[in-house]
């Protein structure tokens, strides 16, 4: 999201949608993480009126953020939460995910936003832990404009 937004030159995302989208590489809590997301999502954010993990104020930011973007913004975001979801469930090596990441692809290619170099990407290679891959904390990482 952060090569869009900079690409392009948009507005940046609002505080709590970015710490939910970095979130999903170090969290053993992947229930809470989806809770979280299933609140914020841009397709179903408008039916948001209880929220469990975000105040009043930040959901009404996050929707006005959402009504400022462009249709391709919104997209992006609606794919990775779709990839990050469908990660959950489908796990490693999964035909469910690869639809998200060829979409987000697309979506990059058609805003002609360079891929991060491979060996950046190369940072990010996991380790199956029992059913799980080991947590990862993308702040650690130099990784720049990732998401």
């Amino acid at each position: 999201m952060k090569s869009i937004i900079k690409n392009k030159q948009l507005e940046p995302l609002p505080k709590s949608l970015e710490e939910i989208l970095k979130t999903f590489s170090n969290s053993s809590e992947l229930d809470v993480w989806q809770g979280m997301i299933d609140e914020v999502v841009p397709r179903l954010i408008e039916r948001t009126v209880h929220t469990e993990f975000f105040s009043t104020s930040e959901i009404i930011e996050i929707k006005n953020y959402y009504a400022r973007q462009p249709e391709y913004v919104i997209e992006a975001i609606q794919t990775l939460c779709n990839l990050g979801i469908s990660n959950l469930y489908g796990g490693f090596k999964s035909e469910i995910t690869m639809e998200y990441l060829d979409n987000t692809l697309r979506i990059l290619n058609l805003l002609n936003v360079p891929l991060p170099p491979f060996k950046l990407v190369e940072q990010f290679s996991i380790k199956i832990v029992g059913e799980w891959g080991s947590l990862i904390d993308i702040d650690s990482f130099n990784y720049g404009d990732l998401i």
